[in-house]
């Protein structure tokens, strides 16, 4: 199933840099401390390859932030919710070559969701593949540390709008996103008689396995903001919380 999954990533991606190819016949690669990207040779240089860092928080299906209700057994410490992405390969081509303001562009992306669960709680499965959570006395075993991660491998289809001011260049860029979860674990650590303890648990946790949503960015030279939003809830399971993820962050080239 994974292999059918990363063709069709790759069929995408071999899609969009043939229509690069036909805007210029000419598409170099190039690696830099952005990353690995296509670029066409009339520059134009779009904003998508770089690193992300920011907070990670939930709508509920009002679009509004979910409460303490919505979240169920899964409330979050929302300043230690973290989204990180690593941007890694970028393609861009042109679409206004005289004035050289807009753009498309699209790439890969490795995106890492972490939850801080408030909780003293270990997630499973039962029987029914439902997803559970034992609530573990605290006098049994009190977690300092207690994460849901999960890792998504994205893909964007990016417009973007640019013009410089000064001597770097304002951004704006608009689209969507697809993504499809690469693994995913609760990642707890305590203390039992003085000493830390580590547990892993790799579990798919009924995550949804795809995703989608839309993005917006904003910023100057290298540094941005980055709004995304997933239209597809965190779990693909309809005992479990539904709750959409929402990030924001600081993206730097």
């Amino acid at each position: 199933m994974m292999k059918k999954l990363y063709l069709l990533l790759f069929l995408c991606l071999a899609h969009f840099a043939s229509f690069a190819q036909e805007e210029t016949n000419r598409i170099k690669f190039l690696t830099i401390e952005k990353g690995l990207y296509l670029e066409p040779l009339n520059r134009f240089n779009s904003h998508w390859a770089g690193f992300e860092v920011g907070i990670l928080n939930f709508f509920n299906d009002q679009y509004q932030f979910a409460d303490s209700k919505e979240y169920d057994y899964l409330t979050i410490h929302p300043e230690k919710t973290m989204f990180y992405s690593i941007n890694f390969i970028e393609l861009s081509a042109i679409l206004d070559r005289r004035k050289k303001h807009w753009g498309i562009s699209s790439g890969l992306a490795l995106e890492w969701n972490s939850l801080s669960l408030k909780k003293n709680i270990d997630l499973y499965k039962d029987d029914d593949n439902r997803l559970q959570a034992d609530m573990i006395p605290k006098d049994v075993r009190k977690y300092k540390k207690n994460k849901l991660n999960m890792a998504y491998f994205t893909l964007p289809i990016m417009l973007e709008f640019q013009q410089r001011i000064g001597s770097e260049k304002l951004y704006l860029n608009l689209g969507v996103t697809g993504s499809i979860r690469g693994w995913s674990k609760q990642r707890q650590k305590y203390y039992d008689g003085g000493q830390k303890r580590k547990l892993k648990v790799r579990n798919d946790f009924n995550l949804s396995p795809f995703r989608y949503g839309l993005r917006a960015g904003i910023g100057y030279g290298r540094v941005g903001l980055v709004v995304s939003y997933s239209l597809v809830p965190l779990f693909d399971d309809s005992s479990a919380p539904k709750i959409y993820p929402i990030a924001f962050a600081l993206h730097l080239l």
